[in-house]
């Protein structure tokens, strides 16, 4: 599993998910099915990235959270340490309240 880079929330769910589709369930962890190798997992730091402005995709808030990044180390590189997610930044008002405030201008 890589750190997520240029993800949006919902394709790192699904990246996830898949990855966990390859995991069994041991005494002593998880399992990567394919190799047999025990799951390690890295410390990464991903920044939320909600820029309202599409020209520059990678700024947002400063928002960072710390996830723990599930990796088979026979089988991938090491996960890197930073990342970050993309969201689309939700509009406070709706397109036709927007219109009727600069209407009323």
């Amino acid at each position: 599993m890589n750190t997520p880079r240029n993800m949006t929330l919902t394709e790192y769910r699904q990246a996830m998910e898949q990855f966990n589709q390859t995991l069994q369930e041991d005494p002593d962890g998880l399992r990567h099915v394919p190799c047999g190798t025990m799951i390690r997992t890295k410390t990464a730091y991903v920044s939320v990235h909600n820029s309202p402005f599409p020209d520059s995709p990678c700024a947002g808030s400063g928002q960072c959270v710390v996830v723990e990044i599930p990796y088979c180390p026979v089988c991938e590189s090491e996960p890197d340490e930073r990342g970050c997610l993309h969201s689309l930044p939700q509009p406070l008002l709706s397109t036709e309240e927007q219109r009727a405030l600069i209407a009323n201008l």
